[in-house]
């Protein structure tokens, strides 16, 4: 009788023992589901987080480019912090790209601003063949106004007979 004492409290550490690692793999096995549950939310955020319509191609495909990337690294992580990191690194590029909306905008002002600079380059050039024409006519009216002037001074001084030169003593030395 003695020994069935003996085997009681053996089968109880046993009992205990296999408890308690069916808990502990209990655990381990809710911990796994745990990182999977994480790294599934992780991933499909990166997925969600972006209206791919709200795109152009090219920028779709840089974002697919960082969701296939962050996405690896979520699907390797250990611990949500990494999950967070990730996820907060991809959220963080995705804000660089711009959304078609924001592209027709920056176009539009650039077409604008291109057609602004080649009115005021027309504007500009007009003036100055404004002001070219203005100087040139400016010009003719008084090189004309001198022809005239030259013309009127030697008709003028041509009518008195010569005499011009004949005034005073110097009439004397004249002949």
């Amino acid at each position: 009788m003695e020994q069935k004492k003996s085997r009681k409290p053996l089968i109880i550490v046993i009992v205990i023992l296999i408890v308690a690692a069916c808990a502990a793999g209990g655990a381990v096995v809710y911990h796994n589901h745990q990182i999977d549950q994480m790294r599934s939310t992780g991933v499909t955020e990166l997925s969600t987080t972006l209206d791919m319509n709200d795109y152009r191609e090219e920028q779709q495909a840089e974002i697919q480019k960082i969701i296939d990337t962050y996405s690896k690294k979520i699907s390797a992580a250990t611990e949500q912090d990494e999950v967070d990191k990730y996820t907060e690194a991809a959220l963080k590029e995705f804000s660089t790209i711009e959304t078609d909306e924001e592209l027709t905008a920056k176009e539009e002002a650039a077409r604008k601003a291109a057609e602004e600079k080649k009115r005021k380059e027309e504007e500009a050039r007009k003036k100055a063949e404004e002001e070219a024409a203005a100087a040139a006519a400016a010009a003719e009216a008084e090189a004309a106004a001198a022809a005239a002037a030259q013309q009127s001074s030697g008709s003028s001084g041509g009518s008195g007979g010569g005499s011009k030169g004949c005034v005073g003593n110097d009439a004397k030395n004249f002949y």
